[in-house]
């Protein structure tokens, strides 16, 4: 696995089962898009993973790779005043519990997961594996507050995308595979099956 953080330069053939892209802060030029774009087409798995509110323009730049399979990161914040995670005094309604999963490889053996002050995603109803609950809504002014203008609902979190011979998984949330929460609820088995699954053995 190839994880990809900072700039890098990605003009020849990846020799790698999978890519994660990880809260990318400089953008990639033409050359890196198509080389992997033709990384996935040729069986390569690629992970592309966002933050919230657009910080450090990283949904913009992974939007520039994401597009080419129909997915969107959102410069929002996903909160769920009903089911967010309450773990002390300092429980936030943008750490969510994410139970509402599609039947998919890289939901195996899994009920639920955490991610923390995630961004949504716009993607096929198809291709999407997890949706936040009815009651959450995509923060975009960060005040933890629902406004007219801000979209709610069974947000979608995760998606997958089988493009080629390769297959690409999206996710707005990097913490939710930190140290901090790796452990918590399936966030572990997610990052086993999301692996598997890019490696195409499950």
């Amino acid at each position: 696995v190839r994880v990809f953080r900072d700039k890098e330069f990605i003009q020849t053939d990846l020799d790698c089962d999978c890519v994660f892209i990880a809260y990318p802060t400089v953008s990639f030029n033409d050359t890196e898009i198509t080389a992997l774009h033709r990384y996935v087409n040729n069986g390569g798995g690629l992970f592309l993973i966002g933050e919230w509110g657009n910080t450090s323009n990283n949904t913009s730049i992974l939007n520039t790779i994401a597009d080419k399979y129909s997915v969107t990161f959102n410069p929002d914040r996903i909160c769920d005043p009903q089911y967010f995670v309450r773990d002390g005094f300092q429980s936030k309604i943008y750490d969510v519990k994410v139970f509402n999963l599609r039947q998919h490889p890289i939901t195996r053996g899994m009920r639920e997961f955490r991610i923390v002050a995630a961004c949504s995603l716009n993607a096929p109803y198809d291709n999407v594996v997890a949706w936040a609950s009815k009651a959450s809504f995509g923060d975009l002014d960060f005040d933890s507050e629902q406004d007219a203008y801000e979209a709610g609902q069974y947000l979608p979190v995760l998606a997958a995308v089988e493009y080629g011979r390769g297959r690409v998984a999206f996710i707005g949330d990097l913490s939710f595979m930190s140290n901090q929460h790796i452990l918590n609820m399936n966030n572990g088995q997610l990052v086993i099956n999301v692996i598997l699954y890019l490696m195409h053995r499950l």
